[in-house]
């Protein structure tokens, strides 16, 4: 299955399409987000565009989110921040530790988020098995150029 998230800044305001792939066909949804004003913003937005913030607060500040704080752009795509604690004996791990953000699709959205079946996580680029699936902050979403 292939994923893309593409996102596209005109005149302060972005326009967030995500793409999902896949043997059931393609699913386009579109969202439309304000960025604050200013020149210090504006120059922000560009040099941050299509990466992941520090701070999920930032991240599509427009869309609600769920009493988690996990983002929902389409009944078919949910964005997770997250950040967990060091345990005693585990050894850091940015992708799993530090903040980072998991993007998961749905093929179908009649069907619980926790049907593995259903189900798909977008791993970052160059993903190797055990660091983690989360995208961390400075990473570009899935599918920017």
């Amino acid at each position: 299955m292939e994923h893309g998230l593409n996102f596209d800044c005109y005149d302060g305001w972005e326009i967030v399409q995500s793409t999902v792939m896949g043997a059931t066909g393609g699913v386009s949804l579109g969202a439309i987000v304000k960025f604050a004003k200013g020149a210090k913003a504006a120059k922000a937005a560009k040099n941050n565009r299509n990466r992941f913030p520090e701070n999920p607060d930032d991240l599509l500040p427009d869309l609600p989110r769920d009493a988690k704080g996990r983002i929902y752009p389409s009944d078919k795509v949910r964005i997770r921040p997250e950040k967990h604690p060091v345990k005693p004996g585990e050894t850091y791990s940015p992708r799993h530790h530090g903040q980072h953000y998991h993007v998961e699709t749905r093929t179908d959205p009649t069907k619980s988020w926790n049907n593995k079946n259903n189900t798909t996580k977008v791993k970052p680029p160059e993903y190797q098995r055990g660091e983690g699936t989360g995208f961390l902050p400075g990473e570009k979403f899935p599918g920017a150029q």
